[in-house]
Order: structure tokens, then C-alpha cells, then sequence
């Protein structure tokens, strides 16, 4: 009796124990700070902060997943990806903070 509360208890200790040991629950949480667009059919995406994004996912349901170290570091510093809707944001931005031009008057002729 004693013998099989003890290995009841082991068993329930090693299940709790290592759950904690999971790939999945060390790994980084992390998304994108921006999500590409639905047309995006890169396998790696890297956000306007900088990190790395790899896609995952089955039968169209996609999911970002951080990219990683060999030591589960998330890898950042890189430059961002250039998508579409990005290219087409950017001139408009620059025309918007674009000062407007004045004309200056033509000089005047004396004789």
C-alpha cells in the first residue's frame, strides 16, 4: 500500500516537473510588431523592429514564429522587409512632410 502511494506521488511530481522542461514553453512568445500583408509569400519576415520571423502553419493557416539562436536568444538588428504596402506608404509620407514650394517674384526690369 505504501509502495504504490509512493509511486503515485513520483509519477505526479515527474508529470508537474516536466512540463516545465517543454520546448514550448521556453521558447519566445514573441510576434511581429507588424504582420506582412496576406499577399506576403516570403518564408522569412523581419518586422519594423528589426527581428526575424519564420512561417509556420498547415492548410493556409499561417503562424509567425520568432527565429531563434542555437542558446534560444531571438535573433534582431536586421533590416526590415519590404513589402508592398510598405513601398506605397513611404512617398506618400515624403510628399506629406514636404515643404511647399513658394514662388518668388520675377525681378522687376528698370530702364
Amino acid at each position: 500500500m505504501k509502495l504504490s502511494r509512493f509511486s503515485m506521488i513520483f509519477c505526479a511530481t515527474a508529470l508537474f516537473g516536466a512540463s516545465d522542461l517543454s520546448a514550448q514553453n521556453r521558447a519566445a512568445t514573441s510576434v511581429p510588431a507588424e504582420f506582412p500583408p496576406a499577399s506576403y509569400q516570403g518564408r522569412q519576415y523581419v518586422d519594423s523592429a528589426g527581428c526575424v520571423f519564420v512561417r509556420a502553419g498547415v492548410a493556409g493557416n499561417i503562424t509567425w514564429v520568432p527565429r531563434v539562436t542555437r542558446s534560444r536568444e531571438q535573433l534582431c538588428g536586421f533590416k526590415p522587409t519590404t513589402t508592398r504596402t510598405a513601398q506605397a506608404e513611404a512617398p506618400a509620407a515624403q510628399t506629406a512632410t514636404a515643404p511647399a514650394r513658394t514662388q518668388e517674384p520675377a525681378p522687376r526690369a528698370t530702364a
